[in-house]
């Protein structure tokens, strides 16, 4: 079954992200209360590479004990978030990044 962006990612977004990554002073210029926002990516650049999650930076930050840049994210974890909404991330990114899964699959 294809991941829903505003069935699942919205809402794990708005549960665990958008309090500092949200539309009015997102940290880092990285907004991820929308999929316009995220899609844009942050003042370094895209953070999701449609169909390519392993090479997402998303998935590093929300994945990685050490990421490349920065720390893991959520910044208030531990808790982190869990293995399943990771997976639903990822899955959701490797189906190309969609709206909805009636849109044209990218990848």
């Amino acid at each position: 079954a294809c991941i829903e962006y505003a069935d699942v990612v919205a809402p794990l977004f708005a549960r665990r992200c958008t309090y500092c990554h949200g539309d009015m002073e997102p940290r880092r210029m990285l907004d991820l209360s929308t999929l316009p926002g995220i899609m844009t990516g942050s003042m370094a650049g895209a953070v999701v590479r449609a169909c390519q999650p392993d090479t997402s930076f998303l998935i590093e930050k929300i994945s990685s004990d050490i990421p490349s840049r920065g720390v893991r994210m959520p910044h208030d974890g531990p808790p982190y978030l869990r293995a399943t909404e990771i997976e639903a991330i990822r899955r959701w990114i490797a189906e190309g990044a969609r709206a909805t899964c009636a849109d044209p699959n990218p990848c």
